[in-house]
């Protein structure tokens, strides 16, 4: 018996959600923070990487998850044989080859539920690229910094996404200035959309109280962003280097799941007074807002706060808050 069947008789023995959650994590979250991908995964997510931990199939040091090379190398082979001809026809895809493949013809189908999209690709996405995987839960489209200016310049700016079921979307170098009309956020956890060229992040009343997480930092041609009211279940939110952003919004509703604002880099010149209602907040960044021109005094009302950063503020902030 090869040591490539005996890991996979472990993996027989998982019940199907913890061979899912193993899958998600060969294809796609090696070497990731378990934080970040229990959140990602669902609440499910912690006791079976638990499981994995215990099965020996993972293993968790300094809070990352990690796995043998073999081990790895079963989870996607498992996937591969899924559909060995079509890999449209299968649940997970992350090999350039088999991405551009599926791209380039089209052959996008409902059974794809994660998907890598490395930079070197980029000009290979069409509008309808996604159209069909309608099931789709994990969309990753990234690119090397060098590449950027290349890397948006080739996309279609009329990208259709009729995913219902996405939790994950990470776009560095988006390249629309909104969220298209047909974007289905009601499953969204985590949204990254760093150094995109959006200007106001959506519109519409629909809640959003799975959403945990939006970067959109470098974000340069961001001006405006909706109350957050909707995002019942915030907890991170990340506006770093959006240098065109001048307003936060009123905290309307229940936030009490935010405990991080990044607001460093930005062209935010004062905070409403009703940020006092962020009671779970625990760090507050203003470093180099050079505009700033003062705090609120309801930031005094932020009983969890344990970090303010006022790193080179405006001479004029300082002149007027702290002497």
């Amino acid at each position: 018996m090869t040591v490539q069947s005996v890991l996979k008789v472990s993996y027989d023995k998982l019940d199907h959600t913890c061979q899912e959650i193993f899958l998600d994590i060969a294809c796609f979250f090696r070497r990731k923070h378990k934080d970040f991908v229990s959140r990602i995964l669902g609440s499910y997510a912690m006791m079976g990487i638990k499981v994995l931990n215990d099965r020996c199939l993972l293993t968790i040091s300094e809070n990352k998850l990690d796995m043998h090379d073999l081990v790895q190398q079963m989870g996607q082979e498992i996937v591969r044989q899924e559909c060995l001809k079509e890999p449209g026809n299968r649940s997970r895809l992350w090999d350039p080859d088999d991405v551009v493949r599926v791209l380039t013809r089209n052959m996008g189908t409902q059974a794809i539920e994660g998907l890598v999209v490395q930079s070197s690709l980029a000009s290979q996405i069409s509008t309808n690229s996604f159209t069909k995987m309608n099931r789709l839960r994990l969309l990753k489209v990234y690119y090397s910094g060098f590449l950027l200016r290349a890397f948006v310049e080739n996309l279609p700016q009329d990208l259709d996404f009729p995913c219902f079921d996405l939790r994950y979307f990470h776009f560095k170098g988006y390249p629309l200035e909104s969220l298209p009309t047909n974007f289905h956020a009601k499953n969204l956890v985590e949204l990254n959309l760093k150094h995109s060229n959006i200007k106001q992040l959506w519109q519409g009343n629909e809640i959003l109280d799975n959403l945990k997480v939006i970067n959109l930092s470098y974000s340069t041609n961001l001006v405006e962003i909706s109350d957050f009211s909707r995002v019942t279940n915030l907890e991170i939110l990340i506006l770093k280097g959006c240098e065109s952003l001048e307003s936060f919004p009123a905290i309307k509703g229940d936030m009490s799941k935010l405990r991080e604002i990044d607001l460093s880099s930005t062209g935010i010149e004062e905070l409403p007074s009703s940020i006092r209602h962020l009671k779970a907040l625990q760090h507050l960044d203003f470093s180099y807002c050079k505009s700033l021109r003062s705090l609120s005094e309801s930031i005094c009302n932020l009983s969890s706060l344990e970090t303010l950063i006022l790193d080179e503020c405006s001479e004029t902030f300082y002149h007027h808050d702290f002497i």
